[in-house]
């Protein structure tokens, strides 16, 4: 470790680029001189140049029942999904979870974000016992892997 440590910056950085996503983090972990030059906007602009970046499958949400059999889903209790997984090098990764939960959404990558768009979502107000299912969700929820984090915004009239 000494050695590499002993690399100029931008060489360091090529180095850094090859190691694999799911492990950035303990990278960081290392110094302070590594936690600064892998900043995640940093790395990720350096593995795209140097044709290192991986892909990932991300699944976003679901519908849950709780305790539950099927004959019994008309009538039963339930709430939407928040957790994010992404398949990457061949491991789930846990993500952020999505600030509401929702089914049947689409996720696209898009501005190097992550959108789920539309779905539905289940909503309880709190000492309700009912909840309420909107369909069309028309609010789209964008991860930004640099701030780790997801923000909501107005879906645009089409």
């Amino acid at each position: 470790m000494a050695l590499l440590l002993r690399l100029r910056d931008d060489a360091l950085l090529q180095c850094i680029c090859r190691v694999p996503f799911v492990a950035h983090d303990a990278v960081r972990c290392v110094c302070r001189r590594l936690r600064d030059l892998a900043a995640r906007d940093r790395l990720r602009r350096a593995r795209r140049a140097a044709g290192w970046e991986e892909n990932a499958l991300v699944v976003a949400g679901g519908f849950g029942f709780f305790q539950h059999a099927p004959e019994e889903f008309e009538d039963c209790d339930y709430e939407d999904y928040r957790d994010v997984f992404a398949l990457l090098s061949g491991r789930w990764r846990r993500m952020a979870s999505l600030p509401v939960g929702r089914c049947q959404c689409g996720v696209v990558v898009k501005d190097d974000a992550i959108w789920c768009i539309g779905g539905s979502i289940t909503l309880r107000e709190e000492g309700e016992e009912e909840a309420i299912h909107i369909d069309g969700a028309h609010e789209v929820a964008i991860f930004k892997p640099s701030e780790n984090s997801w923000t909501i915004v107005e879906a645009p009239e089409l």
